[in-house]
């Protein structure tokens, strides 16, 4: 598999095989999705569920590579927030990100990513499951409110399973909403659908 992401040639690849360089990618100015599937809208963020580059570029090449990340555990995996498209040469999509994975050296760099949906996808989930797992080593804590700040009203354990009320949209974000009415993030690295 080759560090891009999609190591096949199939029009939805992720990774091309051209060196050519930035200025033969056009770059969308819609603040919104574009037209090409699968996508995920500007601001909100994507995690890598397979090994993925990030480049300098929308053309994936070895010499355009910033930083390779590895495959990781479901609670490691690489998060980013989408700031923009791009198209490779051959018109495949690329994701404009910024790294927040905030423990990384790699946290704020800025590059371009694959948008396969077989390699990245949205790190919250977008539907209300009955049941939730805490998988995150260091637990979940519960909020009043949905912007998640303020003073904990409890913290759970990991493998604390929690029954889900609904789910709710913050900002870019999303949280679910307990039986009690507490807000928890429904961010995939910290909790598992049961």
């Amino acid at each position: 598999m080759k560090p891009g992401g999609g190591g096949n040639s199939s029009s939805n690849s992720s990774s091309t095989n051209t060196s050519s360089s930035s200025s033969s990618a056009s770059e969308s100015s819609t603040a919104d999705k574009p037209a090409t599937q699968p996508v995920a809208v500007k601001g909100e963020a994507v995690y890598a569920t397979k090994a993925i580059g990030l480049y300098q570029t929308p053309n994936f090449t070895k010499a355009t590579r910033k930083h390779f990340y590895a495959k990781e555990s479901r609670t490691k995996r690489p998060q980013f927030v989408v700031t923009g498209y791009a198209q490779s040469k051959n018109g495949t999509l690329r994701y404009k990100v910024r790294d927040v994975n905030h423990t990384k050296t790699t946290d704020k760099l800025r590059g371009y990513i694959t948008a396969n949906k077989a390699y990245v996808e949205s790190t919250y989930y977008q539907s209300t499951p009955k049941r939730i797992k805490v998988v995150s080593r260091h637990g979940l804590n519960a909020y009043k409110t949905a912007s998640l700040t303020g003073k904990s009203q409890r913290h759970y354990t990991r493998g604390t399973v929690l029954k889900v009320k609904a789910v709710k949209s913050y900002h870019l974000a999303n949280r679910f909403v307990l039986p009690n009415g507490h807000y928890v993030s429904a961010n995939k690295v910290l909790v598992i659908k049961k």
